[in-house]
């Protein structure tokens, strides 16, 4: 099978997706991104950078998940992006969560490798990186740290902000390192 990166020349401008990815059944769940080369440390795997203008309410992306559409990136409290839309490959959103993951977050649209990346390796994030939103699920990452149930709430752990400093999304980074000001009369 061809890396997907390699299928897709499109007319419009796509995501960015590393030509060392390829979309492929995931154990976790569905389909997932596998490393088909060796990745390093910080490189770039992922931009969604060109689809910032594919905004959707929380309430809307509720909605969309509700009806078993997933592909969204939560950007901010109540914004959220677009991965896949219409006839785009669906690997833009096959980025699944792990409890011990691969990849984290630079600013608020590229995933980056947190460590370096084997040939076969399942690209994975932890959603506690990327979303606050309210839920509350059944983890299927089988790694040994397994939560067991993942949740909109879990990027207030502090062993977890600690675990992933550098690589949570823009916005949550703001909520858990809020910038101090010093008020001198």
């Amino acid at each position: 099978m061809e890396p997907l990166a390699s299928k897709i020349r499109p007319i419009h401008k796509l995501a960015y997706i590393s030509p060392k990815l390829q979309d492929s059944a995931s154990s976790i769940q569905g389909g997932g991104l596998f490393a088909v080369a060796p990745i390093i440390k910080r490189e770039l795997l992922l931009d969604f950078t060109a689809y910032k203008d594919r905004y959707v309410t929380a309430l809307e992306a509720d909605r969309l998940y509700a009806g078993g559409f997933d592909h969204l990136l939560q950007v901010d409290d109540d914004r959220f992006i677009l991965t896949v839309q219409g006839d785009e490959p669906s690997a833009f959103g096959h980025v699944n969560h792990s409890c011990d993951p691969n990849c984290g977050i630079r600013g608020s649209f590229e995933f980056v490798a947190m460590r370096d990346i084997k040939l076969g390796e399942e690209i994975t994030i932890d959603y506690a990186m990327i979303d606050s939103s309210d839920y509350k699920i059944k983890c299927k990452c089988g790694s040994g740290r397994c939560r067991g149930v993942i949740t909109g709430n879990d990027w207030k752990s502090p062993g977890l902000q600690k675990r992933y400093a550098g690589y949570f999304s823009k916005y949550l980074a703001k909520k858990i390192w809020p910038v101090k000001t010093i008020w001198n009369p």
